[in-house]
């Protein structure tokens, strides 16, 4: 039986200390990047409203564009539950949480505040530093590794990016790191030939199922920990085997809670995304949709997939508009990875012994064989974005607590090594995460998919507001609407003196019908009008507008826009 370690006076203020800077990280700027599409589904189905509500096909202000961000302290989370069912294709778990925040710092019939509803994300994002130093010293029973698996978290630049996100990430990272918790558990009791506890068991359906209600993809996690138990159960019946051929190989005692265990996870899985459907996986998901044939372009979420995983722990400046600097962290990272990988990969071989070092690294692989197995067999790329890869990040972090404590101590034998101690590699991560972290919080890394603020801006300097503006796009998803929601939202943050005014034309499957809509509400026109098409093909009737070819095709992340002047039938040019 191991030793039980008490934690002294130290230990909780260097935890302190870790919990500290890591709520540094995640609250400061909080604001200060733009929010994006995803985001503005969460803040408008946390307050119980609906994207619906916004109408088609005609002209709408910007208050009336914004009227879905308003409080009201009269919708419930029956209102929450029935609309983003009806609308979106998530588990409520998260949602309830942030409607119940945003019922304690609201004010009736006021915008919300986006610092309110991006802080329940940050916080569970900083729980998340204590629950791995908790979860990495349950397991493992060394205070050493508990400390680095929480300054790993602390400082991880992917945990502070999406710990500023107004998204459901961080909750669901919560139960995953606790499942892991249970998964290691179970198998160090099995690889001694003994049942875990019940309450073991107890505590992994309780969390898995809590799982389930904050995120879907906990599904791929209950899936990877399906294919780490049938490994370790075909090894020890292989062995059983060869000691003696016969079928009681098969039927192992000490297997048969995680049995039961495994039946009834297959049952609430079942039965949560069932009773939770959505009819609209098909919208919101179509952009995930490649099929990359027999091509080159196979290779491409593989090392997609090495880039995110390297990105949880250090990334540099890469997606900035200077190319000299991209060049030159491109460079850098190189540099890096040839002085590191060496010494992970000896890390990993010298500690391969320790059961807990193949638990976690068996989680990420198979993590990634399942996201692999998705992309190719369903033709759904989910690498194209680096945040569907949280389901392994947890592990990570805990492995990475395991191989810092071996970092930080002499190599045995310095020829086998570039360098006689491999203190300074520990060092170089540690400072490496660090100002990772600073990138992601200033916004040199981790970009958001849409830039709202920026679009806002060159908006605002290289429009004529003297005349009156309208905002035109295309619909053929719900995340049209909040793309052009973020826009009014950055406008009228910059100034709410603005009055622009957007027309969202619907049947974008039919463009005859968008045509004649736009055709029609650009004639009624009374006065000459700046008309900015955004994110579409579409353009106005060439009689009545004129292309402005100093803003043609003018783009910004997650925008493109071209400025049409429109003037009223029979009136001159100005």
């Amino acid at each position: 039986m191991t030793k039980s370690i008490r934690f002294s006076r130290q230990d909780y203020s260097l935890l302190g200390i870790w919990v500290g800077l890591g709520a540094l990280l995640r609250f400061s700027n909080l604001t200060f990047k733009s929010v994006w599409s995803d985001e503005w589904a969460t803040l408008v189905f946390s307050l119980g409203h609906s994207f619906r509500e916004i109408p088609l096909d005609q002209l709408l202000s910007l208050g009336q564009l914004l009227e879905p961000l308003r409080y009201e302290g009269t919708t419930n989370l029956a209102d929450v539950s029935q609309l983003l069912l009806a609308e979106s294709n998530h588990p409520p778990l998260y949602y309830w949480l942030t409607h119940l925040w945003f019922n304690l710092w609201s004010q009736e019939g006021e915008f919300i505040s986006i610092a309110v509803g991006r802080s329940p994300a940050a916080f569970f994002g900083v729980l998340l530093i204590p629950l791995t130093f908790g979860v990495s010293y349950w397991v493992i029973k060394d205070k050493w590794v508990a400390h680095s698996g929480a300054i790993a978290m602390a400082l991880s630049p992917y945990a502070v990016y999406l710990s500023q996100e107004a998204r459901h990430y961080t909750l669901a990272m919560i139960w995953i790191t606790l499942s892991y918790g249970c998964l290691a558990k179970v198998i160090q009791a099995q690889q001694q030939s003994r049942q875990a506890p019940l309450w073991v068991y107890g505590c992994w359906f309780i969390v898995n199922s809590l799982g389930i209600a904050s995120h879907y993809f906990m599904v791929i996690t209950l899936f990877a920990e399906g294919l780490i138990l049938c490994f370790f159960y075909g090894h020890e019946v292989i062995q059983k085997w060869c000691e003696k051929a016969s079928l009681k190989s098969f039927f192992l005692p000490h297997w048969q809670r995680t049995l039961v265990w495994a039946i009834a996870s297959i049952l609430l899985t079942m039965f949560l995304l069932n009773h939770w459907q959505s009819s609209n996986n098909v919208e919101l998901t179509t952009w995930l949709n490649r099929d990359y044939g027999w091509g080159v372009k196979n290779f491409v979420p593989p090392l997609r997939s090495i880039a995110y995983t390297l990105g949880m722990i250090f990334i540099l400046p890469v997606e900035v508009e200077q190319t000299w600097l991209v060049v030159v962290s491109v460079i850098v990272i190189l540099g890096i990875l040839i002085f590191l990988v060496p010494q992970i990969i000896i890390a990993l071989k010298q500690n391969w012994a320790q059961l807990e070092v193949k638990i976690f690294t068996y989680i990420i692989l198979a993590n990634l064989l399942t996201i692999l197995g998705i992309i190719y067999i369903s033709k759904r790329d989910i690498s194209l974005a680096p945040r569907y890869y949280f389901i392994y990040f947890p592990a990570l972090m805990i492995l990475l607590g395991i191989l810092f404590k071996y970092l930080w101590q002499k190599v045995p034998d310095p020829r086998k090594i570039w360098f006689l101690r491999q203190r300074p590699s520990t060092l170089m991560i540690i400072f490496l995460m660090a100002l990772s972290s600073w990138f992601v919080n200033v916004d040199l890394a981790y970009h958001k998919p849409q830039n709202n603020q920026a679009i806002a801006q060159i908006l605002q300097e290289n429009l004529n507001w003297n005349y009156p503006q309208i905002f035109v796009t295309h619909y053929f998803e719900l995340g049209v609407v909040r793309t052009q929601m973020g826009l009014a939202w950055a406008l009228h943050q910059r100034d709410a003196n603005l009055r622009p005014q957007f027309l969202i034309l619907d049947n974008f499957f039919k463009q005859n019908s968008a045509d004649q809509v736009l055709a029609t509400t650009l004639t009624d026109l009374s006065e000459p009008t700046q008309v900015v098409m955004l994110n579409t093909h579409f353009a106005p009737p060439e009689p009545l507008c004129t292309l402005q070819p100093e803003a043609d095709d003018q783009q910004v992340i997650g925008y493109s826009y071209r400025l049409y002047l429109c003037l009223p039938q029979g009136e001159a040019a100005p």
